[in-house]
Order: C-alpha cells, then sequence, then structure tokens
C-alpha cells in the first residue's frame, strides 16, 4: 500500500510540473521574461520537460537580452559545460559572462577569468 502511495505522489508531482510548466511557457510568451528564465532553466535540468539544451537557450536568450542577469549567466554555464546536447563554446560562455557581469552580477565577473584561462589552454 505504501509503494502504491509513493506512485501516486510521485505521478502528482510530475502531473503538477508539467502543469507549472506550461503556466510559465505562457507567462514567457505573453512578455514575461522570469517565466522566460524559469522556462529556459526547466530546459536545461529537465524539470517538467525533456532535457533541450537549444530549447533552453532560446527561452534564456530571451530572458538576457531583456536584463535578467540569471538568465546570462545559466547561458554561460551551458556553453562552458555543453550541456544539454550543447557544444561546449567558451567563447560563447565568456561572452555571456561578460554580458552577466555588465548587468552587476559580480560571480559571472569572477567566471570571466576561467573562461578566458579555458580559451588560451583549449583552442
Amino acid at each position: 500500500m505504501k509503494f502504491k502511495i509513493l506512485i501516486l505522489a510521485l505521478l502528482g508531482f510530475e502531473i503538477l510540473s508539467a502543469s507549472s510548466f506550461r503556466r510559465s511557457l505562457n507567462a514567457c510568451h505573453r512578455g514575461n521574461m522570469a517565466a522566460c528564465e524559469e522556462v529556459g532553466v526547466r530546459y536545461i535540468t529537465g524539470n517538467g520537460v525533456r532535457v533541450n539544451g537549444y530549447k533552453a537557450l532560446k527561452y534564456l536568450s530571451k530572458a538576457c537580452n531583456s536584463g535578467v542577469v540569471g538568465a546570462c549567466n545559466t547561458m554561460a554555464f551551458i556553453y562552458a559545460d555543453g550541456e544539454g546536447g550543447v557544444r561546449q563554446d567558451y567563447s560563447k560562455a565568456l561572452y555571456y559572462w561578460k554580458k552577466a557581469c555588465r548587468y552587476g552580477d559580480r560571480s559571472a565577473c569572477a567566471n570571466i577569468d576561467l573562461a578566458k584561462d579555458k580559451l588560451r589552454h583549449h583552442y
């Protein structure tokens, strides 16, 4: 009985997760950039959807270009680590860390040197 309850609870969580994803996606399409960032993060983490790095970048880019600093930083990490099927690209990671740094994200500023170092040793 406990096993059945656990399974039902997990299924319920997945349905709620997918439902909240649709709400965030609709909010993004209506111009809510924080929702676009959330959609992008969910695509890269697989929360409520199948992991898809390219879809993550699409929504994160929309948010980043609107000044959502966290979205820029997340894009940089996707490129730096080559997550979600996206080809690793330290040049793009550096670009987005610089953008996040200009928006005031100190952790992004600190990662600029990391990306520059990787570029020197990687290419």
